[in-house]
């Protein structure tokens, strides 16, 4: 990191200094040089989220040969009714209050389309079938873990044209069931996209209050055990 951080400042100052003296134009010249190294930078870190993910995705799944399954979750195929958005609010409003599905995967799964495209600061794939999947390999090691639902809202104004979106806000902290314990707290948003036609999820894309990076250093920092305090 500290040799990327190096290579960006001198990329900077090299764009710096081949504009001064301050002429016309080299503004502009300096915000290309900036963006372009900003831009280089992000796609690095993000390359860097992606194979930190792949690996903590296999230490988990190496940790957990050998350890019971949970129990088979009651799965819900129920289908709202097309142009029904309150009725598929309720539906993911009762994911998050009466069955915590960012924590035990068990969704309301009528309310999405199979090809549904999941996406979050560090990964992102499509299929509802991979996101049981994936949350199945992280719930062994979810200790005490806590979904707090803020708010749910319809993003579109009555009568709108287009794709409904609605957008959920919450907070997630959790242990990790691992040798140094880590606590995860991140408060995010979720923006569900409808299909006009089906009236199903298709796209379900969460941001979060830190970045990936972030959120990977979470898991590898030890916690005191003190974060969370009993009620």
């Amino acid at each position: 990191m500290k040799l990327q951080q190096l290579q960006l400042s001198a990329t900077l100052n090299a764009c710096t200094l081949q504009n001064v003296p301050v002429r016309r134009g080299s503004v502009g010249l300096r915000r290309r040089c900036l963006t372009q190294a900003c831009a280089s930078r992000t796609h690095e870190e993000n390359a860097l989220v992606r194979l930190a993910v792949a690996c903590l995705t296999n230490v988990l799944d190496f940790a957990r040969l050998g350890q019971s399954r949970g129990p088979e979750l009651q799965r819900r195929f129920s289908k709202v009714e097309p142009g029904d958005i309150d009725g598929i609010m309720r539906c993911i409003r009762e994911d998050y209050t009466q069955h915590a599905y960012f924590v035990t995967g068990d969704i309301w799964e009528g309310v999405y389309s199979e090809d549904c495209y999941f996406g979050d600061p560090t990964v992102s794939f499509t299929g509802l079938q991979k996101w049981r999947q994936n949350l199945q390999l992280l719930v062994p090691f979810l200790e005490d873990p806590q979904i707090e639902l803020f708010s749910l809202k319809n993003l579109n104004s009555s009568g709108s044209q287009g794709a409904a979106q609605l957008q959920a806000e919450w907070r997630l902290s959790t242990y990790l069931r691992l040798p140094w314990r880590p606590f995860i707290d991140v408060l995010g948003s979720t923006e569900y996209t409808l299909d006009d036609a089906s009236q199903q999820v298709v796209r379900h894309i969460e941001s979060w209050n830190v970045s990936g990076t972030e959120a990977i250093l979470q898991i590898l920092r030890p916690s005191s055990g003190q974060e969370r305090m009993p009620s």
